[in-house]
């Protein structure tokens, strides 16, 4: 009996395996294979035994009308299948008014059902170079909304969109589950049947395993789901004095524009160095105490030592005794 239950669950496995849904139906492996004559063995009657038989026909019927191959039956399940598309934003905008555009691109994440996902934020208001990286979820129908109220708000200087298409990993995914919850439901009708412990301990070792890969499996459909439904969006937003224009010039205007950028981007880096400088002027002034301070010490030392040196110069031009020359 013990390996009447191993046969049963060794080919249950090897449906789930192969994609469990291709040329042999569950009703019609119960009939023809050794996992009928165990499930038999479980006291099952003979009018039992012919409802399951006339079954496994019919859906032996029906998987030969549809299609033979797993392959087949994933392909046809994907082309009606709605698509399963993931859809990425990546944003980069300039905006002089950063708590403006903050406040108004959180308003319309909230008023759009979608939520912010992370942010950060980095920089000083008084230099105007604060800069925010933000991941946004947003409904897949309503991001083209989103991304112009974006633009409404700032200068979109880059925008890029990806595409993902998740349909047969999608549908896949759906095959392995409806396969594993089938198997969940014989293997509990064999656990109903079971009269020997040591055949109880095995259906339930097999068991844990199915519902196991069930959880797997309904989690990832969860994940596909969510990424299928809300669209991801990348935000980089960086505070600057003047935003780029996006409006296409001519040369002398471009040219211009050029010369006004470089003009300015120099009376910025003039006010920058104004700004550190007085702001450092306690460091300088005691930098300067400082080197006051060493310079004359040093000037103390040289002093002493150039007196030194006249002693000992007046010492060599003397007698011998120690008495001065008689003019």
């Amino acid at each position: 009996m013990k390996k009447q239950i191993m046969m049963i669950l060794g080919v249950l496995s090897v449906l789930v395996l192969s994609g469990c849904g291709g040329s042999m139906s569950m009703n019609d492996t119960a009939s023809s294979s050794p996992a009928a004559e165990a499930t038999s063995g479980y006291g099952m009657e003979k009018s039992e035994k012919a409802e399951i038989s006339d079954t496994a026909d019919n859906a032996d019927y029906d998987t030969a009308v549809d299609g033979s191959s797993n392959a087949d039956a994933v392909k046809n399940a994907g082309e009606q299948a709605s698509r399963k598309l993931i859809v990425t934003e990546t944003l980069t905008v300039e905006t002089r008014e950063f708590d403006a555009f903050y406040t108004a691109v959180s308003q319309n994440v909230e008023a759009l059902g979608g939520y912010i996902e992370s942010s950060e934020i980095s920089g000083a208001l008084e230099y105007q170079d604060r800069y925010a990286n933000f991941r946004i979820r947003i409904p897949a129908d309503k991001l083209g909304e989103f991304v112009s109220a974006v633009d409404e708000n700032g200068t979109v200087v880059y925008d890029s969109r990806s595409t993902d298409d998740v349909t047969l990993q999608y549908v896949d995914t759906e095959s392995h589950l409806k396969a594993l919850k089938t198997e969940e439901e014989t293997l509990l009708t064999l656990l109903e049947q079971a009269k020997k412990l040591s055949d109880v301990f095995d259906i339930q070792e097999r068991l844990t395993e199915v519902r196991y890969e069930i959880e797997s499996y309904t989690s990832q459909l969860r994940v596909y789901d969510n990424q299928v439904d809300y669209s991801t969006v990348n935000l980089s937003v960086n505070e600057v004095a003047r935003e780029t224009s996006p409006e296409q010039k001519g040369f002398w205007a471009e040219a211009s524009s050029r010369f006004s950028d470089r003009l300015y981007g120099v009376g910025r880096a003039f006010r920058g160095f104004g700004i550190w400088f007085i702001g450092n002027i306690p460091v300088f002034a005691v930098l300067a105490v400082i080197i006051i301070l060493i310079v004359l010490l040093i000037r103390r030392q040289l002093r002493k030592k150039e007196k030194y040196r006249k002693n000992n110069d007046s010492q060599h031009t003397s007698d011998p005794a120690g008495r001065e020359p008689k003019p």
